[in-house]
C-alpha cells in the first residue's frame, strides 16, 4: 500500500478525528529533543532489552510477531524506543529539581488503599447494619457478605489494593480524611446507601518506576502549557 497518499492531511481533519492535540505534543517533543545525543550501541542494546522485559517480549519469535502486527521493522522499532528514551532523559534533566514537590502534590492520589464497603438501597437497612457493626454485634465482613447488594459481597466487603485516583470521587474524599479502622455511618451515593471503613494505607515509595512516571507527567504538563500559549 502506498502510504504517501495519506500524508496530505489537514489540521481540520486531525481535529475532527480527535488527534490534533496529540500531534501537536509530538511535534513539540521533536523540537525539544532534536539536538539530543543518540545513545551508544551498548546503551541502545540495554534500552531494547529493558523494553522487551517490560512488555514480556524477550522471546525472539514473539517479538517478531509483535513487530509484524504493529507494522514495524527493527529500524522503526529502534527509532521509536530511542525517541521515547531521549524524551524521558530530557524530562529527568529538566524537572529534576521539581520532582519531590510534584510527588508530594500527587501523593494522595497515587497512594493505594484497602477498604471495606457495604451498599444497600434502603436507608433504614443501612442504619441498622451500621449499628450492628458499631456495637460489635456482627463483624463488618460478615454483614457485607450477607447483606451488601454490590459485587463486594463476594469478597466479604473488602476492596483493594486500589489507587486512590481510581476511586469514586466521593469515596476518595472520605478515605482521604479517614483514620485506619474508621467506620463511616451510612452516606448517600447515587442510588445507594454506603457504609465505609478504611482498612489499610499502603506506603507509597518514590522508586525509580514512579520517578520515571512523574518525570513524564511533568513533561506532558510542560507540553500542554506550550500548546495552550501558542
Amino acid at each position: 500500500m502506498d502510504n504517501e497518499k495519506y500524508l496530505n492531511i489537514s489540521y481540520e481533519e486531525l481535529e475532527n478525528w480527535g488527534v490534533l492535540e496529540k500531534v501537536k505534543r509530538e511535534k513539540e517533543k521533536d523540537k525539544i529533543i532534536k539536538n539530543s545525543k543518540y545513545p551508544s550501541p551498548e546503551l541502545l542494546a540495554s534500552i531494547k532489552k529493558e523494553w522487551k522485559k517490560k512488555y514480556k517480549l524477550q522471546d525472539e519469535k514473539n517479538f517478531k510477531i509483535w513487530l509484524s502486527s504493529s507494522n514495524l521493522n527493527e529500524n522503526k522499532f529502534s527509532s521509536l524506543i530511542v525517541r521515547n528514551w531521549i524524551w524521558k532523559e530530557w524530562c529527568k534533566e529538566k524537572f529534576r529539581d521539581k520532582l519531590y514537590d510534584y510527588f508530594l502534590s500527587r501523593k494522595s492520589k497515587l497512594e493505594r488503599v484497602i477498604y471495606s464497603l457495604i451498599r444497600v438501597k434502603d436507608r433504614n437497612v443501612a442504619n441498622e447494619l451500621y449499628m450492628r457493626i458499631k456495637e460489635n454485634e456482627e463483624p463488618f465482613w460478615k454483614i457485607a457478605k450477607n447483606y451488601s447488594d454490590g459485587p463486594e459481597k463476594y469478597t466479604e466487603g473488602r476492596i483493594g489494593p486500589i489507587i486512590m485516583s481510581d476511586l469514586n470521587p466521593y469515596i476518595y474524599k472520605l478515605l482521604e480524611i479517614s483514620e485506619i479502622g474508621q467506620l463511616w455511618p451510612p452516606k448517600k451515593l447515587d442510588e445507594w446507601w454506603i457504609i465505609l471503613k478504611l482498612e489499610r494505607r499502603i506506603k507509597l515509595e518514590l522508586n525509580e518506576d514512579l520517578k520515571n512516571n512523574l518525570f513524564l507527567e511533568l513533561g506532558e504538563n510542560y507540553l500542554n502549557e506550550i500548546i495552550i500559549n501558542e
